[in-house]
């Protein structure tokens, strides 16, 4: 049997006399001089290099600055990176190293294969490694596997210098929370924020919910000492730091360095207690009393909901509205025949009269499920509220300037009307009671389109939704993917949800942006 062979016709894109569309990756860990002077040859080199292959045209150089190799989440313009290429912008993707790609292994991995199958190849210079053309991805693997040895070895060694220090007794916090700040070394008291470290624990005491604390902080423009907004549990976070009583432990959470997830430190490792570290805000027997309080309201809200507080406080209360009859829908125990029972969302418009309105209900887990799925994909793609923040900007700026330039030419064509009319008087063209009458008229118009500009600004101005984006996208990149229902996270973005049919149903956010989720998946 005669075997005939032929052979590829398409040849790899690198050696292709078509036009290719490439972009550079740069990242820098931290932000050293000597991290920065790399960083800025990185781009230099790729723009060169680039420019220097006939066929590739530079689409854009994408660059972090300042953030760790390990996860994908916080490195804003790797995910725009990836979100642009599979948006079809560009054919290939060069990056120095596989270790400055990514220092997962599985995360490598799974991006590559999931550009290959779009078509993008990715350029690992110094590996010279070209993902589209892999016949296997034993190589591949192997190189991933040793970036992430090496990021754990340097991992590893970091610890272990941190936790001497610890244990000397030597070791500087990077990051204090509210209140506090470093001076020559130390940790002082910061005066611009003490009012507020006494206002949370004191409105705790007397009753207030973090919830509410945290909206206070939010309103009076407290930032955390990430710089972030305040939610519930960051005010319970401070709510539970001994450190406002003078002491200070270390080593609370630490780092897993396999999964580079932060767990809470149980006794799987040492902890350092120092006692009369630095000056306190409240004495122990207040922290042990918030403590308390605490523990209380916990047994409180275990005890089958005794209290009325706790029977008429629910998340989902108020917040749903239905697509066919605007009415809203309320919480409903559902009774089965073997003595069980759920709860459910019922339409009060069906309720009322069913010929009016066919919708019935939703089942609450159900609701709360399409919520998770919602908060996960915006922790896990943090492109969403980014896009939407430059798209509304565009908007403001786009209709701020459309609206001034407009309303500017026609309030000065009627001035240089009322100056023409000036001039017709000195002249005596017009008797002075035609101008008084004329002038009168014209100011009137000119009032009118002020009228107008402030109606504009009432109608177009999205200065909130822009802000409020800003917000949840501090708050989300301070989450992590869960399971769990996040009360708190539910009632700080969600302002309300609409119920189209039994299959789906749609979130309104905070800043606009409106979501929809399947039911019941």
């Amino acid at each position: 049997m005669e075997v005939r062979i032929i052979e590829p016709t398409v040849l790899p894109l690198i050696q292709s006399e078509t036009i290719i569309r490439v972009c550079a990756y740069c990242r820098v860990s931290s932000s050293s001089k000597e991290q920065l002077n790399s960083y800025a040859s990185q781009i230099s080199y790729f723009k060169a290099f680039i420019d220097s292959q006939p066929n590739w045209r530079l689409v854009e150089i994408y660059t972090d600055k300042g953030v760790s190799g390990r996860k994908i989440k916080n490195r804003d313009e790797f995910n725009q990176m990836i979100d642009d290429a599979y948006r079809g912008l560009f054919d290939m993707i060069i990056c120095k190293s596989i270790s400055r790609f990514a220092r997962d292994i599985v995360t490598s991995l799974k991006i590559c294969r999931e550009l290959r199958e779009k078509g993008i190849d990715v350029f690992f210079e110094e590996e010279n490694i070209h993902t589209l053309f892999l016949k296997n991805e034993h190589y591949l693997s192997v190189r991933s596997a040793l970036a992430q040895s090496e990021s754990e070895n340097i991992s590893t060694n970091t610890l272990w210098s941190i936790r001497r220090r610890m244990k000397r007794g030597t070791f500087i916090p990077s990051c204090l929370p509210l209140g506090y700040k470093l001076e020559n070394k130390e940790i002082v008291k910061d005066k611009e924020n003490e009012r507020y470290v006494h206002h949370i624990f004191n409105s705790f005491i007397n009753g207030m919910s973090a919830v509410k604390i945290a909206h206070y902080l939010n309103a009076h423009g407290v930032k955390s000492n990430k710089g972030t907004y305040w939610c519930e549990n960051g005010v319970r976070e401070v709510l539970k730091n001994p450190i406002y009583t003078g002491e200070l432990v270390l080593q609370k959470t630490y780092t897993d360095t396999i999964t580079f997830q932060t767990k809470i430190n149980r006794g799987q490792l040492p902890r350092y207690h120092y006692h009369d570290n630095h000056e306190p805000y409240i004495s122990k027997d207040i922290f042990e009393k918030v403590q308390m309080i605490f523990e209380i309201r916990r047994e409180q809200m275990s005890c089958n909901c005794n209290s009325n507080k706790y029977k008429n406080r629910y998340p989902l209360s108020g917040i749903i509205e239905c697509n066919q009859c605007g009415s809203k829908l309320k919480r409903v125990k559902i009774q089965k025949n073997n003595n069980e029972s759920y709860f459910a969302y019922a339409c009060t418009g069906h309720i009322k009269d069913k010929t009016k309105c066919s919708f019935k209900r939703y089942l609450e887990d159900d609701v709360y499920q399409s919520f998770i799925r919602l908060s996960n994909k915006l922790i896990s793609n943090p492109h969403i509220l980014k896009n939407y923040l430059k798209d509304l900007t565009y908007i403001n700026e786009e209709a701020d300037r459309y609206m001034i330039v407009d309303l500017h030419n026609q309030m000065e064509a009627l001035y240089k009307k009322i100056e023409n009319i000036d001039i017709h008087y000195s002249i005596k063209i017009y008797t002075e009671e035609f101008i008084e009458e004329l002038n009168h008229a014209l100011l009137a118009q000119i009032d009118e389109l002020r009228k107008q500009y402030h109606q504009y600004i009432d109608m177009y101005d999205i200065s909130n939704e822009i802000e409020n984006t800003k917000t949840m996208m501090s708050i989300f990149d301070n989450c992590e993917i869960s399971d769990e229902f996040n009360e708190s996270l539910f009632e700080i973005i969600v302002q309300k949800i609409i119920a189209i049919d039994y299959q789906r149903l749609k979130f309104i956010l905070i800043n606009g942006l409106e979501i929809m989720e399947r039911i019941g998946e």
